[in-house]
C-alpha cells in the first residue's frame, strides 16, 4: 500500500454522546496506536490498549477506537497518534528471491516509522533551517555543571548552564514572579481554573482558592449531571438561591455565581430527581433564572422522577423540555394547589405529569383540579398568550364532583396550542382539555380563550361519570376561534365526550334575545369513542346566569365524528342540540345510544348532514320539545335499525317543530329491518315541514309504516283539484285529482308521470257547503289505479273543511283520481281540493 499522511495523527474534542473516533493513518497493528485523553483541567492520561481503549483496522490500515469507559466527557480531547516499535522485522538475505509484497511491506512499515520520528522531532526544540547546526553546540553540559541551574544561551547561542542574577519584565510580569503560592498567582492572572467534584466543594474554598473559574463536576455527587462552570463574585450580597449563585461556607460578601447560559437541567439546578425529595424549591429557583435572563429552556433528566409539593409557576419565556422524564405533582390532601401554571411564552414538552394528591381541593375553581393551567381565575382573571402543551402523558387521581382536570385554558388566554396528548385509564379524569370563560360575571368581548389549537388527544378507559355538565372529555366553554382535531379515546363515562356551551353567559352587550356573539370558528373533527355511557356531543346555547337566560349562537362545525354508545343501558344522545343556533354536523356516525341525534329544546338553524344513526334504543333523528325547535335541516342522512328497545319508534321523528327539512334522506336497513317501526314520522304538532330532493324508506319492520304524517308536510311539486258540478249526494262520484269533472264511474284520472316513486300527503279538502246533519257527511278520498289508499277526510253536519296529513306512496304511471263517499243525502255541495306530492326514489 501507499503511505501519504504526512501528519499521523487523529485529534477530537468530547460532547458528552460519542465513544468511537476513526483515524485514517496507517498501521500494521493496533499495538501500533497510542491514545492519550486530556481532562478540563489539562490533567493527560494514555489510555491501554484494551482496558482503556479497542481498535478495529481497516483493510488500508486506517480504522476506529472505542473508549471502554463510554462516551468522551463533554469537553475533553482525544489524540490518536501512531506508536510503532523503530525496528526491522523483515530479512532480505543474500541471493534470496525477494518478494515485491515483502519489500512493500517493509517500505510502508519504515516509511511510517520516518513519519513518526518526524513528528517527535517536529516537537521538539530545535534550530531554525538557516542556521548551520556545526555553528553551535547544542549538546547539554553533564550532570555536574547542569544540576540545580537554568538552561541558558550564552552570548553566541550556545547552550549553557548557569543562574540568573538579573533580568527584565513588566511590571506585571515581576508581580507574578513575586506570587509565592498558586492560588496568588490566580489572582494575578485574573483567575484561572479550579475544578471540584460537587457544589459543597465549591462552597467550601476559602481565600483566594476562590478566585478565578469553578468548574464544577456534579451538583450533589460527580458526574451526577449537575456540572457547571462558576466564577468569584467577591463583591455580591445575592440570596444563595441553588442555582444562580451559591454563598461560601465561610459566609459574608461574595458568591459563587453560574455562568450565563439560556438552557439549563434541572440536575443543574439541584433537583434530584429520585421520587422522595421535594424539588418543588430548585424546580421554581431554575425557572425564575431563565426567567432573569429573559427566557431559556429548562432540561429534564431522561428516566428520573421529580416529586413536587406544589406546581411550579412558569414565567413568562421560560420553557421546559421534560426530554422523557416525569413529573408527579404530590399535592397534600384537600390542597388549594394549582398544577403547571403557565405565563406567556411558554412551553412545557415531552413528557409524563401525574397528578398524586390523596383528596380534591377544598375549592370548586377548577384551575385547582388541573395538571396544567393555561390563565388566572378566582377574582385574579388573567389571560396568557403563545403556549405550547405538547407530547405528554397526564394522569390524575384528584377526586370530588369535577374530578381532576388535564388542561385548562381559561379567561382570555390565547394562541394556545395543545398537541400529542394521551391520557390513560382513569377513575378520576374529570376533563381531558377544558377551555372555558372561567369569570363570575358576565365578561366583555375580550374575555374569553381564543385562536386555541387542540389535535392528536387519546384517551383510554375514563370512568368519572357525571350529570350536571361538569364531565367532558373536551369541553369548549364560552370561546371563540378554536380548533379540535383528531380525538381518540376507549370510553367515556361522563356527560359528554366533547361539550360547546356559553358558560352560563353570553355577552354583556346583549341587547336581544339572541346574539350572533363572539362564539364563532369553532371547529370539532375526527373525534371517535367506542364507548360511550352518555351523550357523545353536547352543544348547549342557554345563558343561564345572563337576565332572562337567553339563548345564543354558537356557530361551529363538528365533522368525521363517530360515537358508540353503551347500548340498552345508555339513556342519552350521540348528538344533542339545546337552546343553541348555528351549528352545523357534517358526517357523523352514532350508534347504540338511546337516541342518535336529538335536537330539542328552542334550537334554530341546525343543520344534520352527511351522517348515519343506527342501532340507537329509540329514535334515530328526534326533532322535538315543547319549545319548538326552528329551521332544522336534515340532509343526506341515513337512519337505520333504531328502535332497539323493541318500541315502535322512527328513523326520522319530528314532533313540535317549525321549519323542519329533509333532502335525500334514507331510512331503513338494505336488506331487512327488523326493529324500525317507521321510516319517516311526522307528528301532529309539527308546522312546516318539508321534503325536498328524493327522501326514502328502503325497508320498514313488519306492520309498520313508511312515512306516517299526522301535520301537514311540503314537496317540491302539489296537484290541485276541484269540480264546477254539484256533488252527487245520493252515490259515489268521481273526478281527476287535476281537473275539472264529475262522473258515476271512473272515468276522468290523472296519469302520473315520470320514473320515480312519489309520496302523495297533506289532503286538503273544503265544501261550498256543509253536509246539514249530524248523520249526514261527505268523504273524500283519493284512488290510486282505482283503489282507496292511507289518505281521507269526513265532513259532517255544519263542517265545510278538512285536511289529512298522512301519506301513501306511489309508482310512476299509476292514475290518480279522487272520489267523493255521500252518507244519508247529505245536502248537494260543491268540492275542491289539493293534495301534495313529494319526491322518495
Amino acid at each position: 500500500m501507499t503511505v501519504t499522511n504526512t501528519s499521523p495523527r487523529a485529534d477530537y474534542v468530547g460532547n458528552g454522546s460519542v465513544s468511537a473516533y476513526d483515524f485514517d493513518f496507517p498501521v500494521a497493528a493496533t499495538s501500533e496506536i497510542a491514545v492519550y485523553k486530556t481532562d478540563l483541567v489539562g490533567d493527560v492520561t494514555e489510555l491501554a490498549l484494551t482496558t482503556g481503549f479497542t481498535a478495529v483496522l481497516n483493510t488500508d490500515g486506517s480504522g476506529t477506537i472505542t473508549l471502554v469507559a463510554g462516551n468522551l466527557t463533554s469537553g475533553h480531547l482525544l489524540s490518536i497518534v501512531p506508536d510503532a516499535t523503530l525496528n526491522q522485522l523483515t530479512d532480505f538475505a543474500a541471493r534470496s528471491i525477494v518478494s515485491p509484497a515483502n519489500t512493500q511491506t517493509a517500505a510502508d512499515r519504515l516509511n511510517r516509522q520516518v513519519q513518526q520520528v518526524n513528528a517527535a522531532a517536529t516537537a521538539a526544540i530545535r534550530l531554525s533551517p538557516a542556521e548551520d547546526p556545526a555553528d553551535y553546540t547544542m549538546t547539554l553540559p553533564t550532570v555536574d555543571l547542569r544540576a540545580n541551574q537554568t538552561l541558558l544561551f550564552d552570548s553566541d547561542g550556545n547552550v549553557i548552564a548557569g543562574s540568573v542574577t538579573t533580568a527584565s519584565a513588566t511590571v506585571f510580569g515581576q508581580s507574578l514572579i513575586d506570587d509565592a503560592t498558586a492560588a496568588a498567582a490566580r489572582i494575578t492572572l485574573g483567575g484561572l481554573v479550579t475544578s471540584v467534584d460537587t457544589v459543597a466543594a465549591m462552597t467550601a474554598l476559602t481565600g483566594n482558592d476562590r478566585v478565578g473559574t469553578v468548574i464544577v463536576r456534579g451538583y450533589y455527587a460527580k458526574d451526577d449531571g449537575g456540572a457547571d462552570v462558576f466564577f468569584w463574585d467577591a463583591a455580591s450580597t445575592a440570596t444563595d438561591d441553588g442555582v444562580r449563585c451559591f454563598e461560601s461556607d465561610a459566609g459574608g460578601t461574595g458568591r459563587f455565581v453560574r455562568a450565563v447560559r439560556s438552557t439549563l437541567t434541572l440536575a443543574q439546578c439541584g433537583c434530584r430527581g429520585d421520587n422522595t425529595t421535594d424539588d418543588i424549591t430548585q424546580f421554581n429557583a431554575g425557572i425564575a433564572y431563565l426567567f432573569d435572563l429573559n427566557g431559556g429552556t429548562l432540561l429534564g433528566t431522561p428516566g428520573k422522577t421529580y416529586k413536587l409539593s406544589n406546581g411550579p409557576l412558569v414565567k413568562t419565556g421560560v420553557r421546559i423540555d421534560l426530554q422523557g422524564c416525569t413529573v408527579n405533582l404530590a399535592f397534600p390532601n384537600l390542597s388549594d394547589y394549582v398544577g403547571f401554571d403557565m405565563r406567556s411564552h411558554t412551553a412545557l414538552t415531552n413528557g409524563t405529569v401525574n397528578v398524586v394528591e390523596l383528596g380534591p381541593p377544598t375549592s370548586g375553581d377548577k384551575s385547582l383540579h388541573a395538571a396544567v393551567v393555561v390563565g388566572q381565575s378566582g377574582g385574579n382573571y388573567a389571560g396568557y398568550t403563545d403556549v405550547i402543551i405538547d407530547s405528554l402523558v397526564i394522569t390524575t387521581n384528584r377526586g370530588g364532583t369535577l374530578g381532576g382536570r388535564g388542561i385548562l385554558v381559561q379567561t382570555d388566554s390565547n394562541n394556545v396550542k395543545i398537541f400529542n396528548i394521551h391520557f390513560p385509564s382513569s377513575a378520576y379524569l374529570g376533563s381531558a382539555v377544558e377551555i372555558h370563560v372561567a369569570a363570575n360575571g358576565v365578561p366583555n368581548l375580550t374575555g374569553h380563550p381564543h385562536n386555541i389549537d387542540v389535535r392528536n388527544i387519546t384517551l383510554g378507559t375514563m370512568t368519572k361519570s357525571g350529570t350536571a355538565f361538569d364531565i367532558a372529555a373536551i369541553d369548549i366553554v364560552g370561546c371563540y376561534n378554536v380548533t379540535v382535531d383528531n380525538v381518540d379515546c376507549d370510553a367515556w363515562a361522563g356527560d359528554a365526550v366533547v361539550q360547546i356551551r356559553t358558560g352560563g353567559y353570553g355577552s354583556s352587550l346583549a341587547g336581544a334575545t339572541v346574539l350572533p356573539l363572539f362564539m364563532k370558528g369553532i371547529t370539532v373533527s375526527n373525534v371517535t369513542c367506542r364507548s360511550t355511557t352518555q351523550s357523545f356531543v353536547v352543544i348547549n346555547g342557554e345563558a343561564s346566569i345572563e337576565a332572562a337566560n337567553p339563548d345564543y349562537s354558537i356557530p361551529c362545525v363538528v365533522r368525521n365524528c363517530k360515537g358508540t354508545g353503551i347500548g340498552a343501558s345508555c339513556t342519552n344522545f350521540g348528538i344533542r342540540a339545546i337552546k343553541v343556533y348555528d351549528c352545523i354536523f357534517d358526517n357523523c356516525e352514532m350508534q347504540q345510544f338511546d337516541r342518535g341525534c336529538y335536537i330539542e329544546e328552542a334550537t334554530r338553524r341546525i343543520t344534520v348532514r352527511n351522517s348515519r344513526f343506527y342501532k340507537n334504543n329509540e329514535t334515530g333523528v328526534l326533532i322535538s320539545h315543547g319549545t319548538a325547535p326552528e329551521d332544522i335541516l336534515i340532509d343526506a342522512c341515513e337512519s337505520y335499525l333504531n328502535g332497539q328497545d323493541g318500541t315502535n319508534k322512527a328513523g326520522f321523528e319530528v314532533d313540535t317543530s317549525t321549519r323542519v327539512t329533509f333532502k335525500d334522506c334514507t331510512a331503513g336497513d338494505y336488506t331487512s329491518e327488523t326493529t324500525q317501526y317507521y321510516g319517516f314520522l311526522i307528528q301532529s304538532a309539527s308546522t312546516l315541514t318539508h321534503f325536498r330532493g328524493i327522501n326514502r324508506v328502503r325497508n320498514i319492520k313488519g306492520g309498520g309504516s313508511k312515512y306516517t304524517f299526522l301535520s301537514a308536510c311540503y314537496g317540491d311539486r302539489q296537484f290541485c283539484g276541484g269540480t264546477n258540478a254539484v256533488m252527487n249526494n245520493a252515490a259515489n262520484a268521481y273526478a281527476p285529482i287535476c281537473g275539472v269533472g264529475a262522473s258515476a264511474a271512473e272515468v276522468d284520472s290523472t296519469v302520473l308521470s315520470g320514473s320515480a316513486k312519489l309520496l302523495l300527503t297533506n289532503l286538503q279538502v273544503t265544501l261550498s257547503a256543509a253536509p246539514n246533519g249530524a248523520t249526514k257527511s261527505f268523504g273524500i278520498r283519493p284512488l290510486v289505479a282505482g283503489n282507496s289508499v292511507a289518505l281521507e277526510v269526513t265532513m259532517t253536519d255544519l263542517v265545510v273543511s278538512a285536511a289529512d296529513y298522512d301519506a301513501a306512496e306511489v309508482a310512476a304511471g299509476s292514475t290518480l283520481s279522487i272520489q267523493s263517499l255521500p252518507t244519508n243525502t247529505p245536502t248537494a255541495s260543491r268540492g275542491k281540493w289539493s293534495i301534495e306530492v313529494i319526491g322518495i326514489e
